[in-house]
């Protein structure tokens, strides 16, 4: 934790001063996975690790309840290439939540990184990623994360809802910046802090394919209550690429992630109180509003295609919405 010296000092240095020549603390990059399908993209996702300008001190792969994935990925990753990977089995149940805790536990540096197993970082992400901590106030941080279509672009689906495919999405800040929590796949924070916390909320985050989620902003917002003044910091310097299937880019996956994420945003306001819904408030009366009006500007004068994407941001919001009152309603039964 930082002392009172230190957070006097820190409140007066602008972040984007601050010296990142040089990260002086210990780093594990913990990666789970759970599917032999996504073998390929987690052995991509490995070796962009390994090409890393700032190397992590250790990898951690942890293996979520799958036992053939697990002794494929032992024999994969024990070469000399990976000398710094370490193979593990998720101890506790089911799901993505659980299997970072058993990464988190199983880790040994000051900082712990997540990447997903479906996508890969640029070779400068982690030195970027994790600049931010010579700021004692900065207990987390998370990255840009670009699609990578297997297909073409969904020409229906707006840049405002690239939360639904685990992307960075349009309204977050352009610079580096505070912010409320990280997305998933390209995220860090202090490894004590989170600790600390209580670690991620196994009841909540995605089970295999069930896009439920949430989990990394219930956690951000329980990390930085831990200690006044205590920020996450956006580095949209720090680039991973994410790939989405041809199954997360339909408008049934679409709707469904949205009403699922409606329903996990009611766990998080149950769990941390309205807060959890702060950063939703302004992007929906604000950014998904502004977006129906630029669209919709374009449908009249020449983009008639532009028409899918206004459906698409009502739709989503509307399916959001619904998700979040169903929540309400288990959680006052």
């Amino acid at each position: 934790m930082a002392t009172k010296e230190q957070l006097r000092k820190v409140k007066s240095d602008p972040l984007d001063k601050l010296d990142a020549s040089v990260n002086h603390f210990t780093i594990s990059v913990i990666i789970a996975a759970f599917s032999l399908e996504r073998l390929p993209l987690l052995i991509k996702s490995v070796e962009s690790i390994t090409r890393q300008s700032h190397r992590a001190d250790e990898t951690i792969i942890v293996i979520d309840n799958n036992e053939r994935l697990f002794d494929i990925a032992l024999n994969k990753f024990s070469g000399d290439k990976f000398l710094d990977c370490t193979v593990i089995k998720n101890e506790g149940q089911k799901g993505l939540s659980s299997a970072r805790n058993t990464g988190v536990l199983a880790s040994k540096s000051e900082i712990v990184a997540f990447l997903d197993d479906d996508a890969y970082a640029d070779d400068d992400w982690l030195f970027k990623l994790t600049a931010p901590y010579k700021n004692p106030l900065t207990a987390g941080t998370g990255g840009l994360v670009i699609p990578k279509f297997v297909t073409k672009t969904p020409d229906w689906l707006p840049e405002e809802f690239y939360w639904t495919i685990g992307c960075s999405y349009k309204g977050l800040p352009g610079t580096t910046s505070p912010i409320r929590n990280p997305i998933g796949a390209s995220m860090s924070y202090r490894r004590q802090l989170l600790i600390e916390a209580g670690l991620f909320d196994v009841d909540m985050g995605r089970i295999g394919k069930t896009p439920l989620g949430c989990e990394e902003t219930e956690a951000a917002i329980r990390i930085c209550q831990l200690q006044d003044g205590m920020q996450i910091i956006y580095c949209p310097e720090s680039i991973v690429s994410h790939s989405v299937p041809q199954e997360r880019c339909t408008i049934n996956y679409f709707l469904r992630r949205c009403y699922l994420e409606g329903v996990s945003k009611s766990m998080v306001t149950r769990r941390v109180g309205s807060s959890g819904l702060k950063s939703e408030t302004k992007h929906a009366f604000v950014n998904i509003p502004a977006a129906i009006v630029r669209n919709f500007a374009l449908l009249v004068t020449k983009e008639r295609k532009q028409s899918l994407k206004v459906l698409a941001l009502i739709t989503g919001l509307f399916a959001t919405s619904l998700g979040y009152l169903r929540g309400l309603i288990w959680r006052k039964r």
